[in-house]
């Protein structure tokens, strides 16, 4: 048993760290993308001015190519593994979309070395956007498979972005020290080959952590025949139990079910002459106890089950639930007392008293207060109704940053050179709220601080939102310099480097709380499914989750395929127009007029990217030194 213990909190740590590992590789596509692209284009051959163009083109085939496999995978968790009982293989499926992942990083890091002196960017594109597959996938899938720990994989994200940012300073100092020479190959290949390794070692932890989702404790199914008379069973074999009666309370008759013997059993049902008992959800620990009270004629009233697990630090807690009978609704639902504690007994009169005579309404609501219910929501419409705020924040938190950055901020506001470096800044900043997030949700201390919660029951989490404020100014700000060249102010900000970087870094940090917050609340928010005696939200079942990722993928890449082309779109308009300010195509308009040619322009060019979003030449696209 001790080595049980030891092996089961191994694969618990083990899950951790692979979990964190997936969130670390799962954006490298993008992450080559925008850090590396200053090297890129001049590997292959092409002026540092082609970045944005390089960028713009292969972010809108990135994102379509995730969006187009995030779409097939929602189908498969939503529809196809539900209605076909595939949902208990979605853990091999997810061990090939991680091993899969690996191989495509594998074939970046080819098709970025061959090819010789100039190499092949097409080839080198096609790479990026076929790892972008993996990417749609595992972020709907991973998370699916263990919702637990997706505070880990949201942190993993922003440690991969700040490795980048000291492998990018290390490797510049080196540089300088040593006179290195082709660093626009030598460096990209150095992150490449880390990314390969890491994405090698999450696979590999994977297919250890999840080849077996393992055997659980045997489980017992309590039927309520008639209650002088249970019948417990495991599979079709009867379990010895022992069964006592007693009058705790008068007027009423209480059963109780001890499980004895070593061997621990877990609830698989419980049911009503046959019938299952509603919608409630059942406990999870190690059955102890089963009691039923019922009123002079044996009809079931109340049902407390006390089950048992072991901390930590290996102490034994009890449990006790409680399942009450609605006649109004002829439905039972399950709640839970002070986190589980053992009911006393002047509560207990209070509450059979009612339900001998279907009164269960006219608990008295000191107790109803202190009862949270237990019974779980399995509409998925209701669990949406909660859920999409969360889904929305994480959405536009990408997507905008996604439409302006890099190609806009820092790129156009400043030197390829100096943005370099703005971007460096940027990358190492933004990853502290992330690192803050994954601190206060692991950390027992400080859990209560956590954006893991009902936002309903916790509502200063709602301020949260506030974040795009300074998201959205910076964006403005940023488009102001770019279309009043000539104010004072924004001759002031335009190429300032710490004006630039402040910009930057504002949008930066928007990004990632509002992207860490939404995904980390997601799951824990409760329905709009309300239980009839507390008056209080039903939290969701646990297959939930799944559908409710699922939804949120599916929403962020319906934003980003609106979002992003209409970004690169604007980059492509107004770097026609850039070189030639004397001949400003807005000059003389009214704000509205200028803000209607922009629009124009932007949905025009938005559109021809749309046609062409996956090509199989980028250097047409692009000017060549």
């Amino acid at each position: 048993m001790g080595w049980e213990r030891s092996h089961k909190r191994q694969k618990e740590l083990c899950k951790k760290v692979v979990m964190f590992l997936i969130g670390f590789t799962i954006l490298q596509p993008t992450f080559l993308l925008f850090s590396t692209s200053y090297y890129v284009v001049a590997r292959f051959g092409f002026p540092r001015t082609e970045i944005g163009t390089f960028v713009n083109r292969t972010n809108v085939s990135i994102t379509f190519m995730a969006a187009i496999s995030a779409v097939i995978m929602s189908l498969y968790l939503l529809w196809v593994a539900p209605k076909f009982g595939l949902t208990k293989y979605n853990h091999f499926l997810s061990i090939l979309t991680t091993s899969l992942a690996f191989v495509f990083d594998a074939l970046v890091l080819i098709a970025y070395t061959c090819g010789g002196a100039t190499g092949n960017i097409t080839f080198y594109y096609w790479a990026l956007v076929m790892t972008a597959i993996c990417l749609g996938t595992n972020q709907l899938l991973c998370p699916s498979v263990d919702p637990k720990n997706i505070p880990l994989f949201s942190f993993g994200i922003p440690v991969s972005e700040l490795r980048v940012f000291f492998y990018h300073v290390i490797f510049r100092h080196i540089v300088a020290k040593y006179n290195i020479s082709n660093i626009d190959f030598k460096l990209v290949t150095g992150q490449l080959s880390i990314a390969v390794t890491a994405s090698f070692l999450a696979a590999i932890l994977w297919v250890y952590c999840y080849h077996d989702t393992g055997h659980a404790s045997d489980e017992i199914c309590i039927e309520i025949e008639r209650t002088s008379n249970y019948a417990c069973k495991v599979g079709e074999q009867n379990v010895d139990i022992l069964v006592k009666e007693e009058s705790r309370v008068r007027g009423f008759r209480k059963y109780e079910h001890y499980v004895g013997g070593i061997k621990p059993f877990k609830i698989s049902n419980l049911s009503n002459k046959n019938a299952p008992i509603g919608e409630v959800t059942l406990p999870t620990g190690t059955l102890r106890k089963v009691a039923v009270y019922t009123n002079d004629s044996d009809t079931a009233l109340f049902v407390e089950i006390r089950t048992e697990c072991s901390t930590d630090k290996k102490i034994s807690v009890s449990t006790y639930d409680y399942f009450f009978f609605n006649a109004v609704v002829s439905k039972w639902f399950g709640y839970r007392i002070n986190n589980g504690q053992e009911m006393d007994s002047n509560t207990l009169i209070a509450v059979l008293t009612r339900l001998k005579v279907d009164m269960m309404s006219e608990i008295p609501e000191d107790i109803v207060e202190v009862l949270e219910p237990t019974n779980r929501n399995t509409n998925f419409w209701l669990a949406l109704k909660q859920g999409y705020p969360f889904m929305l924040m994480f959405g536009l938190s990408i997507a905008f940053l996604c439409a302006f950055y890099p190609a806009i901020v820092p790129y156009k506001l400043i030197d390829p050179t100096r943005g370099y470096y703005v971007d460096l800044v940027n990358i190492f900043i933004r990853t502290i709220p992330a690192l803050l997030n994954c601190v206060i949700c692991n950390v027992d201390s400080l859990k209560k601080y956590s954006p893991q919660c009902d936002w309903r029951e916790k509502k200063g989490w709602r301020f949260s939102w506030l974040i795009f404020i300074p998201y959205l100014f910076a964006i403005l700000v940023a488009l102001l310099i770019l279309h009043y060249p000539n104010l004072a102010l924004c001759k002031l900000m335009k190429n300032n480097a710490t004006f630039v970087g402040i910009l930057t870094t504002m949008i930066g940090v928007s990004f990632v709380t509002g992207r860490s917050i939404g995904l980390t609340a997601l799951p824990y928010q409760k329905s709009a499914n309300i239980d009839p005696l507390t008056g209080k939200p039903m939290s969701n079942i646990a297959s939930m989750n799944t559908k409710l990722m699922c939804s949120c993928m599916l929403m962020y890449y319906a934003l980003s395929v609106v979002i992003i082309p209409a970004g690169n779109g604007y980059h492509k308009a107004y770097s026609k127009y850039e070189h030639d300010i004397d001949h400003w195509p807005t000059e003389g308009y009214g704000f509205w007029s200028s803000l209607g040619f922009w629009f124009s322009e932007t949905m025009k060019e938005g559109i021809n990217i749309l046609k062409c979003s996956f090509t199989t030449d980028l250097t047409k696209h692009m000017s060549p030194n």
